[in-house]
């Protein structure tokens, strides 16, 4: 027989961790942000703190609420990006189809944001932790492997299972990407 939980101690501690997260010392809230058992509200409360190196603990964080990735999707911080895609990329392999589809439409509105971001190191990490992945956004994919830096598109045009062959014979023939030819030629299956 379980024991009920003592919604005391669970007050007592909720209350600790938000006095924690008011703390003027970005290092303590840098390890709140960090946590996995934070409620979704103290880190929706994180991810408007003037630290970036908070923010960036919050955009890597697993347990942070999908609302709160998107709002940092379009975030000033390439750091923060950059923690973002890696936990969007890596949250989709491990989902079904079905969990895919409930999840999907913010996690892929984030990665569309950061896709088309500015910042050619953040497109980088996000083209190589999806380059692998079969259910990755389609779109996104797509805006990818014809991204104008080759540093970009190059793994998910050499790797990635979502290009069809129709797709790539279309980027050939574009010629829009200059470079691509050479990693759509390494695919293991052209």
């Amino acid at each position: 027989m379980k024991k009920p939980k003592n919604n005391t101690s669970n007050t007592a501690a909720y209350k600790a961790t938000r006095e924690l997260a008011r703390l003027d010392d970005p290092k303590v809230r840098c390890e709140v942000a960090a946590r996995k058992d934070i409620k979704p509200e103290i880190l929706f409360y994180l991810a408007d703190d003037p630290s970036p190196e908070v923010r960036t603990e919050i955009a890597r964080n697993p347990t942070t609420p999908i609302q709160v990735d998107l709002l940092l999707a379009d975030h000033a911080s390439q750091s923060v990006r950059e923690g973002l895609a890696l936990k969007l990329a890596g949250r989709l392999p491990d989902l079904s189809r079905e969990e895919q589809e409930k999840a999907s439409e913010l996690t892929s509105d984030a990665m569309r944001i950061l896709a088309r971001g500015q910042t050619t190191h953040v497109r980088q990490v996000l083209a190589e932790a999806l380059k692998d992945v079969a259910h990755a956004p389609t779109d996104v994919i797509n805006r990818l492997a014809r991204d104008a830096e080759l540093s970009v598109c190059k793994p998910i045009l050499e790797f990635s299972p979502v290009l069809t062959d129709d797709y790539l014979l279309d980027i050939i023939l574009s010629d829009l990407v200059k470079g691509a030819l050479g990693p759509i030629s390494r695919r293991a299956h052209v």
